[in-house]
């Protein structure tokens, strides 16, 4: 497709941003990131989620709007790290649901959600992209990131059940690509194979 949004969704360490930057650099696409290292509340989140879930929800929350709004008007290729839609669904809906975001500060969240998703861009393609647990904390792991040290399996078993309900109502064409045995970034075979799967999965 000469006109087409690819949104990579899934779990920390799955991958997804990889496959996104690869997308971007080895088929003409323009990657709308998530730059991590942008985000203002990410590392007191991890070091107290109870405090700063609600702030770092409404950072991540109004990043991605502002990517949906440029969206909405551009023409060509676009893939982007993370949509609006996976932010609240899955993270916002999880972290609620643990009580690390109280009912009134959610109803705020669930509020701006309403009015940034208005007039948004369906995107052609979600990209899910998964992996074993013991996968994911071994690159979670090897990159290092100080913020991510205290993940718990049970943290990432949980945003995968958000993302299980999340994708079942999702309204564009989902591809879930499992990564567990799968290394774009070593391995040229398997970063043919992947990419062909998503451009094969893109309606014509």
């Amino acid at each position: 497709m000469t006109n087409s949004y690819v949104v990579f969704s899934g779990n920390i360490g799955s991958g997804k941003s990889t496959l996104a930057q690869i997308l971007e650099t080895t088929r003409g696409y323009m990657l709308w990131p998530e730059a991590v290292d942008e985000l203002l509340y990410v590392r007191d989140f991890y070091d107290d989620m109870g405090r700063w879930a609600f702030h770092n929800q409404l950072d991540f929350l109004s990043r991605k709007a502002q990517q949906a709004i440029s969206l909405v008007e551009r023409r060509g290729r676009h893939c982007q790290d993370r949509c609006l839609a996976e932010c609240y669904e899955v993270f916002s809906k999880k972290l609620y649901e643990d009580g690390l975001i109280s009912t009134r500060d959610f109803e705020v969240l669930t509020r701006l959600y309403s009015m940034l998703s208005v007039g948004n861009r369906v995107p052609d393609l979600v990209v899910h992209v998964h992996a074993r647990q013991d996968v994911l904390f071994d690159r979670i792991g090897r990159r290092a990131r100080e913020h991510e040290v205290g993940i718990s399996r049970e943290w990432l078993a949980g945003l995968e059940e958000r993302y299980d309900q999340w994708l079942s109502a999702q309204p564009a064409r989902v591809l879930r690509l499992d990564t567990s045995e799968l290394d774009p970034t070593t391995s040229p075979s398997h970063r043919s194979f992947l990419l062909d799967e998503i451009e094969k999965a893109l309606p014509r």
